[in-house]
């Protein structure tokens, strides 16, 4: 049989530590529970009293219904595709103001007969420094509600160079209007 004195010496410091941390536990709970008990309690009860509310009012008024989205007021959210050239403009005076040199832009149409809508597909390849490009991309999207980015890659010439190439690629949305189906891709020379 070993006296307590050989278990504690035995297990040493990490045993006492243990047990120490361990009736902390047991204290602190016993303490608290009680408390936190209550508090969920009263919780509990107020969520109930504001549902119970909740569903007077709706009774007393009768049902409540949000009306639902139609079709029509969704693409009206949509610019019309007449405005896709000065859009475009607007676009590419944007990445000018901010620095950003492109050459040349590719364009390609799709239409999404599910939605009416059409999205334009703006391909831009660009150098510039880093801050230009993401200034040009924020602007862009900040200036243009129903313009979306889908792809943006950045990479540097050089290692430390001043300058970064982009590709970015815009999609502008708009309202797929009769003719503009028919309507071809082009490309800025």
């Amino acid at each position: 049989m070993i006296g307590g004195g050989t278990v504690w010496r035995a297990l040493g410091w990490p045993a006492v530590a243990a047990l120490a941390i361990g009736l902390g536990a047991l204290a602190s709970a016993l303490v608290w529970k009680p408390g936190l008990e209550r508090e969920l309690d009263a919780q509990t009860s107020a969520t109930l009293d504001t549902r119970d509310r909740a569903l007077r009012l709706v009774q007393e008024r009768g049902t409540v219904v949000a009306p639902e989205p139609s079709d029509e007021r969704f693409r009206a959210a949509f610019p019309d595709p007449d405005a896709r050239g000065q859009r475009v403009a607007a676009l590419l005076a944007l990445a000018a103001k901010n620095g950003v040199v492109s050459r040349r832009s590719d364009y390609r149409v799709t239409v999404e007969r599910d939605l009416g809508l059409a999205v334009y597909r703006i391909n831009l390849p660009a150098t510039g420094r880093y801050a230009s490009l993401r200034g040009f991309v924020e602007a862009a999207l900040h200036d243009d509600a129903a313009l979306a980015l889908d792809v943006i890659r950045m990479r540097r010439a050089q290692p430390g160079a001043a300058e970064v190439q982009a590709e970015l690629q815009f999609g502008l949305w708009m309202n797929a209007g009769g003719d503009f189906v028919q309507t071809a891709a082009g490309s800025k020379p």
